[in-house]
């Protein structure tokens, strides 16, 4: 808080004094824990200064030289469960780095930093691998925009299969609702931007899902990243994806769950992305072989209709 607030007073010279130390404890012997620590302090602090490093225009951090001398070296650095607890955190550090930096990466970097951190998310250190996909979540979404396709997208596209291979390996090794959170919605960035492209690996996608629907349980942070992942393989595949076994494995179910309007607060959670899943289901559905699935579901419009809830709910309807 204190750096923050003299960054306010004193932009120029507090930033200059964050960069000119960091440069000190690079030259000094890094087998020194203590001196690692340092330097994950030094990088912290950069990472707090971005604005004042890249922002309005002002370049006073090289990144392209901070990334080839520095953090691209961190990241392709093998570590193991048994290596020292200060390197661990200074690699996960960069890859944090990485995703406050994003826009500053060159279009070869960027390939580069996807990829290295998409294998990242295999390390056996599992802070540096949720780390690694809420970064990959941020890479893979930073340049979707309309229907422009922008090199580092295609980028993006070249490493998604190993990154959606590992996001599904983490998926299956963390615990908590939150990591699992992580990992999903970093599942959900690498479908909305791949789209079509996943149709090869579609049928591994699918085969994914039925096991991550039974952990969701009652998570509603769970739910919603079921909800987001299906909605964008949907839009983006067609009624190829509503048929696929394994999918309708897990649609039907969670559109009843989410639309469920007798469970307390199930309104005010999952309702409205329940209602736009359904939406992308119908809109994305033949007639001759989902029909019958999805009008036994009618009678759930009629009774969130006549619930009285909230208009913009019922115009969704």
């Amino acid at each position: 808080a204190l750096m923050i607030t003299l960054l306010k007073r004193e932009t120029d010279r507090v930033a200059q004094a964050i960069l000119d130390l960091t440069q000190r404890v690079y030259q000094l012997p890094q087998n020194d824990s203590n001196i690692v620590l340092s330097r994950e302090a030094c990088y912290r602090a950069i990472e707090l200064a971005h604005m004042s490093m890249v922002g309005g225009g002002k370049r006073r951090l090289n990144f392209s030289e901070w990334w080839q001398a520095e953090l691209h070296p961190i990241l392709q650095t093998d570590l193991g469960v048994d290596s020292p607890v200060v390197m661990r955190a200074m690699q996960a550090r960069a890859v944090q780095m990485i995703q406050v930096y994003a826009t500053s990466l060159g279009g070869e970097e960027y390939g580069i930093a996807f990829h290295s951190i998409a294998k990242l998310m295999a390390a056996p250190d599992i802070v540096t691998s949720l780390c690694a996909a809420r970064c990959i979540n941020h890479l893979a979404l930073l340049h979707v925009k309309g229907t422009e396709e922008s090199a580092q997208l295609n980028l993006v596209r070249q490493h998604s299969v190993l990154a959606l291979g590992n996001a599904f390996a983490l998926a299956n090794r963390v615990e908590s609702e939150e990591c699992l959170r992580v990992t999903l919605a970093c599942v959900s960035g690498l479908v909305e931007a791949n789209g079509i492209h996943l149709e090869p690996v579609l049928q591994a996608i699918a085969e994914q899902l039925p096991p991550l629907w039974e952990r969701a349980k009652d998570s509603v942070p769970i739910h919603s990243c079921l909800l987001s992942v299906l909605t964008h393989l949907i839009m983006k595949m067609g009624y190829s994806t509503v048929e696929h076994p394994h999918i309708q494995t897990v649609l039907f179910p969670l559109l009843d769950y989410c639309t469920d309007i007798s469970i307390v607060n199930r309104a005010e959670t999952l309702l409205e992305d329940g209602l736009r899943l359904w939406l992308v289901t119908l809109v994305s559905s033949r007639v001759a072989t989902m029909g019958q699935s999805l009008a036994s579901m009618l009678p759930r419009l009629e009774l969130i209709l006549r619930s009285g809830l909230e208009p913009h709910l019922s115009l969704k309807v």
